[in-house]
């Protein structure tokens, strides 16, 4: 519960800072900062009791990633009286997805959330993979189609090396749906 309190102050001033006084916004935002450093000792304990199982679990780097950053964000929303879009983002997106994984003491739920986690500690390494065969691509499509002669912009996303790893991973997903589209026809 708790948690819960934690999480819905941030995300409250988060998503409704326009329509919240900034008095209200701040009541709020002290609440996750003071529920956030609540948070932050009970993981820090937990490091102290026994740092080598912590460190061991994905899931407490989650929480950590989670607490941390909307404590910094808080605090400093508090200090200058905003903060960059990004950093709400990020923090939003954190605080969302720990409060999913407390979903896994839920039996209707923990059994996706544990196919789930097992089959991503499966796939990394075909997602590393994945990653830098499209970055290999980009990189090499963006040196020789960067020249000159396809200079415009608009209608070339290889110009710029950023937008070039964008093109390249639409194109190795286009050529997965055909080979995948393909290969149902002919079963």
């Amino acid at each position: 519960m708790i948690y819960m309190v934690f999480f819905g102050s941030f995300i409250i001033v988060a998503t409704l800072s326009d329509y919240i006084s900034w008095p209200c916004q701040k009541i709020l935002l002290i609440i996750t900062t003071v529920l956030g450093f609540w948070h932050l000792f009970f993981e820090i304990r937990n490091i102290t009791f026994s740092y080598k199982e912590y460190f061991s679990s994905l899931w407490n780097y989650l929480d950590l990633g989670a607490i941390i950053p909307a404590i910094v964000t808080s605090i400093s929303w508090l200090i200058n009286g905003s903060v960059p879009t990004g950093a709400i983002t990020f923090t939003t997106l954190l605080l969302e997805l720990k409060f999913i994984i407390y979903l896994r003491f839920i039996r209707y739920f923990g059994i996706y959330l544990a196919m789930i986690m097992n089959t991503a500690d499966k796939v990394v390494a075909f997602l590393i993979l994945f990653g830098l065969i499209i970055l290999a691509f980009a990189h090499s499509l963006h040196l020789l189609l960067r020249s000159e002669i396809f200079q415009d912009s608009a209608k070339n996303m290889f110009v710029q090396f950023g937008s070039s790893i964008l093109a390249a991973y639409y194109m190795m997903g286009i050529q997965l749906l055909f080979q995948n589209g393909f290969q149902m026809k002919i079963l």
